[in-house]
C-alpha cells in the first residue's frame, strides 16, 4: 500500500491542505482559573517561617465597607478552609460570634493557641456585568503570647472578565469575572505559597 500512488497522492495533498490551515479555533492549554492577586509582603522574620505544628485562631475579619457579622464569619471560614488546605498551620479555630467582641488574644491565650490571625479588608468591590470587581485584604500573622508580629501583608486582585476564548463550535466573547469567594481564595492561596517559599 506504500507504493500505491493514489495514496501518496492523497498523503501529499492532505499535508499541504493542513500545512496552509488557519490556526485551530480551539485551545487545548489549561485556561487560568484563578485570578492572580499582587502580593505585598511588610514583616517577615529571617530564615524558615514554619508554622506546621502551631496552631492558630482567627479573629473577626473587618471589613471596611460593610461590616456584618454573616460576611466576616464566612470569609474566615474560607480562610481558614484554604490555610488548613495548604497546612500552613496544624490546627486553626475562628472566633465565635458570642466571644467576638472579647480581646482576640485573650480568648486565644484561654484556649492554648499559639498564633492569632488577624484580618481586614479594606475594599472589595463583587463584579457586575461588564464591570470588573476587585478585592484588597491586610494579614498579619501575630504570636499570641508576646504579641510579635511575625507575618503581614497586603495583597490586592482585579476580578475582571477573560476575553477571547476560542472554543470548537463559536467564540465566546468573554468568560465570567471570578467572584469575590473566587478572589479571596486566590489571595489566601498566594500568602501560604509565599511563607513556605519566601
Amino acid at each position: 500500500m506504500k507504493n500505491n500512488p493514489a495514496f501518496i497522492f492523497f498523503f501529499i495533498i492532505v499535508i499541504g491542505i493542513t500545512s496552509c490551515a488557519p490556526a485551530p479555533m480551539f485551545h487545548t492549554h489549561q485556561i487560568e482559573t484563578w485570578p492572580k492577586p499582587v502580593l505585598q509582603v511588610y514583616v517577615r522574620p529571617d530564615g524558615i517561617l514554619d508554622f506546621r505544628n502551631s496552631s492558630a485562631l482567627i479573629g473577626r475579619v473587618r471589613l471596611f465597607l460593610q461590616d456584618k457579622q454573616s460576611v466576616s464569619e464566612a470569609m474566615a471560614r474560607q480562610i481558614k478552609d484554604v490555610l488548613l488546605q495548604s497546612r500552613i498551620f496544624r490546627q486553626i479555630e475562628v472566633v465565635k460570634e458570642e466571644t467576638a467582641g472579647k480581646d482576640v488574644f485573650a480568648t486565644a491565650s484561654e484556649k492554648g493557641i499559639d498564633y492569632v490571625i488577624a484580618v481586614e479588608i479594606p475594599h472589595m468591590l463583587a463584579p457586575a456585568g461588564n464591570t470588573p470587581g476587585w478585592l484588597a485584604l491586610d494579614m498579619k500573622i501575630i504570636r499570641t503570647k508576646d504579641q510579635v508580629v511575625f507575618w503581614s501583608s497586603y495583597a490586592e486582585v482585579n476580578l475582571e472578565m477573560r476575553h477571547g476564548q476560542n472554543y470548537i463550535i463559536y467564540e465566546r466573547p468573554y468568560s465570567q469575572a471570578p467572584s469575590l469567594s473566587q478572589g479571596l481564595d486566590a489571595i489566601i492561596r498566594e500568602i501560604a505559597r509565599a511563607i513556605v517559599t519566601m
